[in-house]
């Protein structure tokens, strides 16, 4: 008899171990909506590399991999009080922030020059 407890207490325990869980779609707790940076008004981050009218590419943080942008052929580097800027004054180590046009970068500001 003992036996024979311990054989279905086994039995229930695995099948219970082994059971898919089933959920619902109904959520709880606070949600979050991710945002694609291409359909952001902008990203801002550090410049890594700058090629005028080719790509830029930024680190959002320090605990990312730099991301590559696609730039306009006519795309425009200014300072953000709007002044333009020469690409060759733009060093690597700037806070900039990329504004989009489409899926391309029409606009870099200069947010903060690189120390």
């Amino acid at each position: 008899m003992k036996s024979l407890l311990i054989t279905i207490a086994c039995v229930t325990l695995a099948s219970g171990a082994f059971a898919q869980h089933q959920s619902s779609n109904t959520v709880s707790g606070p949600t979050t909506q991710n945002r694609d940076q291409m359909t952001s008004p902008g990203a801002i981050g550090t410049l890594d590399t700058l090629i005028p009218g080719r790509s830029v590419t930024i680190v959002a943080s320090a605990f990312s991999h730099p991301v590559k942008y696609v730039m306009a052929k006519d795309a425009k580097i200014e300072t953000d009080a709007g002044q333009p800027m020469q690409p060759e004054s733009v060093r690597a180590g700037t806070r900039v922030r990329l504004e989009f046009s489409g899926n391309q970068v029409d606009r870099v500001v200069v947010v903060q020059a690189a120390r």
